[in-house]
């Protein structure tokens, strides 16, 4: 019996598989997060809650209302949902022992989350 060789790491139909129903999931809740948002927004809000001690969402806060925090959360899903796919990338590269494709997918995220880390100090 011969050993069956190990597919390459970017061609493995199972992970293909669980990162497609991931995107597409984090898509689909990210859209229902922004129309839920936007519906919140569109009646009016609800009332502010004091969480004790942890900065609430209320009429002054950056966010302005509970619909805008849900709508920010949405938008925040969509992006980070690719950013996710780019760390799983990395990781089926590494255990393939894929080191170009490892450390270019390993670059991609460094850029990623150095993007993100300038843009919150900013």
């Amino acid at each position: 019996m011969t050993e069956l060789e190990p597919l390459p790491a970017g061609e493995d139909p199972a992970f293909e598989a669980v990162m497609a129903k991931v995107l597409r999931g984090g898509l689909y809740t990210s859209i229902v997060l922004i129309i839920v948002g936007l519906a919140i927004s569109a009646v009016g809000g609800l009332p502010s809650i004091d969480f004790g001690g942890v900065p609430s969402v209320h009429a002054g806060s950056p966010l302005g209302s509970w619909g805008a925090l849900v709508v920010f959360l949405g938008l925040l899903l969509l992006v980070l949902t690719p950013v996710f796919r780019v760390g799983c990338a990395t990781f089926l590269f590494a255990r393939a022992k894929d080191r170009a494709f490892t450390a270019i997918t390993l670059f991609v995220l460094v850029v990623l989350v150095a993007t993100f880390v300038v843009g919150a100090l900013r």
